[in-house]
């Protein structure tokens, strides 16, 4: 990075523009900080390579490291002409459940960039067959799918109301990860019909 720009203060704002605006997230923003706690994100997680469309930060995207390092060459200058950024990885949440509130959802798009940072909302399995089920089934029944195994069902009830993530183990070492919702009687996989064929 040039040694200029590096001294410089470096402003969180991408882009503005009458089209697309893009800014990226404060560090110190409270529903930052309010995501960082919920999914119990380690400090190896950049949130600077978190950004947004809008102060408000209804969606919130993930840019790689290296994305990041260079939109701040172009900070100051704005030569770039964004239209898209990022992944989805945060969708902000206005349910309500059992008095626990779950601000944010995690977005399946951008889930296997978070998954590896997270200490908490997270339960893991290496049955493929249950984890295969709650995508094909995504709501119908699949509380009882979990009852196949002990562990994993005690991990799920001891969560409070709101989005986690399930996480399968591959025997190759690899994991495939689905954004679920556990509302206080049901639980719901938060992948859409068509995505569902992907796995």
């Amino acid at each position: 990075m040039d040694e200029k720009v590096s001294d410089a203060p470096l402003p969180l704002d991408i882009q503005k523009s009458h089209s697309f605006n893009f800014v990226r997230c404060d560090p110190n923003d409270a529903d930052i900080q309010y995501i960082k706690a919920y999914y119990g994100l380690s400090d190896s997680f950049d949130t600077l390579q978190l950004v947004s469309s809008d102060q408000a930060m209804n969606k919130i995207s993930f840019v790689s490291k290296e994305l990041s390092e260079y939109l701040y060459t172009d900070c100051f200058s704005h030569s770039l002409n964004l239209i898209n950024l990022g992944v989805p990885l945060f969708q902000r949440n206005h349910s309500k459940f059992a008095g626990q509130e779950c601000i944010f959802r995690v977005c399946q798009e951008g889930i296997l960039n978070i998954v590896l940072h997270m200490s908490k909302r997270i339960v893991k399995t290496k049955n493929l067959e249950v984890f295969k089920q709650l995508i094909s089934k995504r709501y119908n029944g699949i509380y009882s799918l979990l009852h196949e195994e002990p562990e994993v069902a005690k991990a799920v009830d001891e969560l409070h109301p709101g989005c986690f993530v399930f996480v399968v183990e591959l025997p190759d070492g690899n994991i495939e990860a689905l954004a679920m919702h556990k509302f206080e009687y049901a639980l719901s996989s938060m992948i859409g019909r068509e995505s569902a064929f992907s796995f």
